[in-house]
């Protein structure tokens, strides 16, 4: 019989952030590492990361009128403090009062673009599924466009440069307003094209003081030349056409002057690419991209396409859901991680668009604080988002926090007893975090095991052995705050 090595008590921390891995993109992911319903902060004291609970949904709607699909919320700043317009059933509200109604919407509920216009007061123009409307917040009055010289066939997207109003149609004409800050009057000559390619039009907006056209495989950048009328002021900025266009309208956002959106071109599969100063980079990393190659042939139109941005304690997050993929693809854009993000019953997060309604004070209740908001897909209300510290759930109901960690063979294979496992996370009254394990590759699994984190140390212990490899699920689905860095290891290692 020959003797076994020494066994040499080695302290390890299983790996618990790691990037999304997805080594198929077969939906829904069932192997490899991915972060569910949860985001990462890095500690600067250690160099390690935190893992938090995803925000939550107040348990009843800020504004709740009527029924039917959200279909985009905005804010609006006047003198009078913010504004919430948002679009439901395709009726347009403000501040939960219906103020109009854009017209039934051939194909399903489309999405409803904004922008405010600087006219005397102050209008915001919208998009609706064939039509775009004029809201004086202010009044309130809501009238449509009809100017003759308005595009019947524009795309999404508004763009304000040096006070005029462009909308884009679909051969990448962007057409301009007559006169500064009067959004219901349109030129016939203030048109220029975006034709470096013989692609569509897709979406119009603005980064920095250049209007942006995205078109199918290209887009474009214009700047204000000052061109003398009746033509447009706008010239293409030399140089400045960037290789990657639109895939889908509803894909685009813009946070911080950045914007975000999911682009191809006639050369390359879906990707999510992030412009900032006019300077393209891909965000999107392998496994992400495997995801979008799926969607691309499953999601038949823009109508199952929703994404949103939102600024929020220190981070800055870019969502896009593709609802027949039941699946939505969270991007942290400072921690550069992407996530999965869920309903509480493991589908796809059902959130349309993000607002933020100002601070403000008033007489007699004193100030108010700033208040972050979500539009519901499938009910339209509008809710309150937070931290868990506020809203530990989804509207009353609880959702889980999975964290999927890679295969892990602490950088041998030799045989490894596992002692103890001790959770360096936050010591709260209720909260339980379940544990099981594969050593199989994803195959099969353990019943979950279950630990009190109320307690100094919450442990697990006699977790067995494995030889080669082994992956955890670690869940955490109790009504109170959560997060966790380590699972800190008493790893005895042994022969082969």
């Amino acid at each position: 019989m020959s003797p076994q090595a020494q066994t040499v008590p080695v302290p390890r921390r299983w790996p618990l952030v790691n990037r999304l891995q997805a080594r198929s993109p077969a939906l829904p992911l069932t192997k490899d590492a991915r972060l569910i319903n949860c985001y990462a902060e890095l500690d600067p004291e250690d160099n390690e990361y935190w893992i938090y609970k995803r925000l939550g949904l107040s348990a009843t709607p800020i504004y709740a009128p009527g029924a039917g699909n959200g279909q985009g919320i905005y804010t609006f700043g006047g003198s009078g403090g913010s504004t919430i317009i948002f679009v439901k059933n395709n009726y347009v509200y403000q501040n939960g009062t219906i103020v109009g109604s854009m017209g039934a919407s051939p194909g399903g509920p489309p999405l409803a673009f904004f922008e405010t216009v600087n006219s005397v007061p102050q209008t915001v123009v919208i998009q609706g599924p064939t039509s775009a409307w004029i809201l004086t917040p202010s009044i309130p009055s809501f009238a449509q466009i009809t100017d003759v010289n308005f595009p019947s066939d524009f795309v999404p997207g508004w763009a304000t440069l040096d006070g005029t109003l462009y909308v884009m149609d679909v051969l990448g004409g962007i057409w301009g307003t007559l006169n500064t800050n009067n959004a219901a009057v349109w030129s016939g000559a203030n048109v220029i094209y975006a034709s470096s390619k013989a692609d569509q039009g897709v979406f119009l907006t603005t980064q920095l003081s250049y209007v942006v056209a995205m078109k199918q495989w290209t887009t474009q950048i214009f700047y204000d030349a000052g061109n003398p009328p009746p033509g447009s002021p706008l010239s293409p900025v030399p140089e400045s056409q960037i290789p990657f266009g639109c895939l889908h309208a509803y894909t685009v956002q813009k946070l911080d002057d950045i914007l975000f959106w999911m682009t191809s071109n006639q050369t390359i599969s879906p990707q999510i690419i992030q412009m900032e100063n006019l300077s393209a980079k891909i965000v999107s990393t392998p496994a992400v991209e495997r995801i979008l190659d799926n969607v691309l042939t499953d999601t038949g139109s823009v109508q199952g396409v929703y994404s949103w941005s939102l600024k929020h304690g220190g981070h800055r997050f870019y969502g896009v859901t593709f609802t027949a993929n039941n699946i939505t693809l969270v991007y942290d854009i400072d921690q550069q991680l992407w996530y999965l993000w869920t309903d509480p019953n493991g589908n796809f997060w059902p959130i349309v668009g993000m607002a933020y309604q100002l601070p403000s004070y008033t007489i007699g209740t004193g100030p108010q604080p700033g208040l972050h908001l979500a539009q519901h897909l499938s009910n339209g209300n509008i809710y309150q988002l937070d931290g868990d510290y506020e809203f530990p759930n989804d509207a009353g109901v609880m959702f889980p926090v999975d964290i999927y960690t890679p295969n892990y063979n602490a950088g041998t294979i030799r045989r490894k007893m596992l002692n103890m496992m001790y959770f360096h996370t936050d010591m709260v009254s209720g909260s339980t975090l379940q544990s099981r394990y594969t050593d199989d590759d994803f195959q099969t699994w353990t019943n979950f095991r279950t630990t009190d984190l109320s307690l100094p140390k919450p442990f697990l212990d006699s977790e067995g052995t494995f030889h080669n490899r082994r992956a955890y699920h670690f869940r955490h689905q109790s009504n109170t705050v959560f997060r966790i860095k380590s699972g800190e290891l008493q790893l005895d290692i042994g022969s082969l």
